[in-house]
């Protein structure tokens, strides 16, 4: 959600803002109201019941829009913009009337793509998508009518409950799969299914609660995002529901839906949801949940695999997995995992053993040809080069001039820093290696974008470490992780407080940005910063020795002299961003980061170490 005060992006089921401490509870749609005991009936509410608090103009008349629609109260608010509860003279019902951001309003492009995106919504009728009735345009105001109904938005259920009850959680989750499977049919994908976009009422019958799920903004919400970070620079989804071919800006198909299906099952069972960075997205498997059924947290595990080839394909085999009570076809094993089944076909174990032998072969030359090629190459410049920082004052935080500021990067302060120097580059995999071989460092782990020991790549830097691994190395090089203030004075200098290492304006082509995969150490030599240190931002993002605490700042030491961080917490502190970034405002030098687990081994982290000058 985005808070009204100050615009700034926040989880779904946080009370207040992290930024400036408005209250969230008032702005997402539906918060006070509850369900109905009764099916709600337009037909029956008088113009007045709805009127009684409207929004008056100046002279005081009711407002009008389009000469049909009396807007009441506001109901709702976030990224898609504002939300007013309002009467249909015309056809005598209440209905719901989105008024969508002005950044949108202005852009004639972006209102024609919205116009064929809304003409495929309203297309769609089944009863678990919230109807899309209308396309409205009102001087310089775009305006979404919509159908209205009591009920909650399953964030703020969440919110209340912390986690729903098994039953009522599969409930819930069968009817977004029904009412995704009917639009994947109409080859229509929502691209930002998640918790706050889903309302839930309920009314009674002879049995109890009978609750029903409504999807709103179908087809539109990612639209108007996308839009909106286009036009303004960032990025206004909600992260920590995107999909991994999503943060990397990669297509995106109903498979998308699958994988924040499973984010929204997860999230309701678990209380919270799986993942709280786009690094852990990307590169980290989420917990298994305890409590349920283990056929069920394998098809959940499922929905959020990376690759979407390795997801369900569709919606359909999700709900006969359910009925099952299996993930698809396979068998399903207490740790969650996915057990292939065997095949007794003969033949095709003789080729895929012959196939796999083939391929040994060709490896096996190739990593010998790689070590000759490796031994008889130029060697770029080590990582052991260091540069020296002379000691002396700067400004840490986000500074005035960066739109960008979140909370826990404020206030800007002045901090002295005594000289020392810092790796010029990110440490290698090449001189991690030396490492491991001295016997004093511990391998990296493998896998999937890990770097680890390939030879054509002993000039990229290290990844896959934890903060202990980055520690030994450096205790092994005669230094250690460099503070969060010795990182972002490298990077920022001591002569401003720009933005990024070099300058206040973003350039992409300055740094390893939005790639699949790192690039070689000091590839990009005109993103250095102003001490001539290279990959700052980019390439992977770099431990640092301190404690992350969002308060630091505001609550650190009277006397910022050669800071070192918090004494003690649970998360580490995480500077600069990887070739994953797929945002400017990752690549901002005052962005904090954190991951939960300082053990994790990941892709998308490295570092580089500092030494005291004496």
């Amino acid at each position: 959600m985005f808070c009204p005060a100050c615009g700034k992006q926040n989880l779904d089921n946080v009370t207040f803002c992290y930024n400036c401490g408005a209250d969230l509870r008032k702005i997402t749609p539906g918060k006070n109201s509850q369900p109905s005991s009764q099916p709600n009936d337009p037909s029956s509410v008088s113009k007045d019941d709805v009127v009684t608090n409207s929004f008056k103009s100046s002279e005081g008349s009711v407002k009008l829009l389009s000469g049909r629609y009396q807007l009441s109260e506001e109901i709702g608010r976030g990224g898609m913009g504002v939300v007013y509860k309002a009467y249909d003279a015309k056809l005598n019902r209440i209905v719901a009337i989105k008024q969508l951001p002005k950044e949108i309003t202005k852009n004639a492009k972006a209102i024609k793509l919205l116009k064929n995106e809304a003409n495929v919504a309203l297309s769609l009728s089944h009863p678990n998508i919230l109807r899309l009735t209308n396309f409205e345009e009102s001087g310089d105001e775009v305006y979404l009518i919509m159908e209205y109904v009591e009920g909650k938005s399953l964030s703020d259920i969440i919110f209340e409950e912390t986690k729903l009850p098994l039953d009522l959680a599969l409930e819930i989750g069968k009817q977004i799969l029904n009412a995704l499977n009917y639009a994947h049919a109409q080859n229509v994908v929502h691209r930002d299914l998640k918790p706050s976009n889903i309302i839930v009422s309920g009314k009674m019958d002879d049995v109890g609660v009978v609750h029903t799920v409504k999807i709103i903004d179908f087809g539109i919400a990612r639209l108007v995002n996308d839009t909106m970070t286009k036009l303004t620079g960032t990025t206004t989804g909600t992260l920590i529901y995107m999909s991994p071919e999503q943060i990397k800006n990669k297509p995106q198909d109903k498979r998308s839906d699958i994988w924040s299906w499973g984010i929204v099952m997860y999230e309701m069972l678990h209380g919270t949801p799986p993942f709280n960075s786009d690094l852990q997205i990307l590169h980290e498997n989420p917990e298994h949940i305890k409590g349920i059924p283990d056929w069920l947290d394998a098809i959940i595990q499922k929905c959020l695999s990376k690759d979407p080839d390795d997801r369900f394909q569709s919606t359909e085999d999700i709900l006969e997995a359910i009925q099952n009570k299996t993930a698809g076809k396979s068998k399903i094993i207490k740790t969650g995992k996915v057990e292939k089944n065997k095949s007794n076909d003969s033949r095709s174990v003789l080729f895929y053993g012959t196939l796999i032998s083939i391929l040994l072969i060709l490896v096996i030359g190739g990593i010998i040809l790689g070590l000759w090629l490796h031994k008889n190459s130029t060697k770029i410049e080590p990582a052991y080069i260091k540069v020296a920082i002379p000691a002396g004052k700067f400004q840490m935080g986000c500074s005035a001039q960066d739109k960008d500021c979140n909370k826990v990067e404020e206030p800007e302060h002045t901090v002295f820093l005594s000289a020392y120097k810092i790796d010029k580059n990110l440490v290698s995999v090449e001189f991690y290696h030396q490492c491991v071989e001295a016997g004093k460092c511990t391998p990296p782990a493998t896998g999937k974008g890990c770097n680890s020991y390939m030879p054509s790549l002993y000039d990229h830097p290290v990844n896959c470490v934890s903060w202990d691994q980055a520690v030994e190395y450096c205790k092994w090089a005669g230094g250690q992780l460099p503070t969060e203030a010795q990182w972002e004075k490298a990077a920022r200098g001591d002569k401003d407080d720009r933005i990024y290492p070099w300058g206040n304006e973003w350039d992409a082509s300055k740094a390893c940005f939005h790639k699949n995969s790192t690039c070689s150490d000091g590839s990009y030599p005109q993103g250095a910063s102003p001490y001539g240190v290279m990959d700052m931002e980019g390439n992977v993002a770099q431990w640092v020795s301190d404690w992350y605490s969002p308060d630091y700042y505001s609550k650190g030491p009277k006397d910022w002299d050669n800071p070192t961080g918090p004494s003690s917490g649970q998360e580490r502190v995480i500077k600069g961003a990887g070739y994953w970034a797929s945002s400017s405002d990752f690549m901002r030098i005052s962005k904090r980061k954190t991951i939960i687990t300082p053990n994790a081994q990941i892709p998308g982290i490295g570092f580089r170490c500092v030494q005291s000058i004496k």
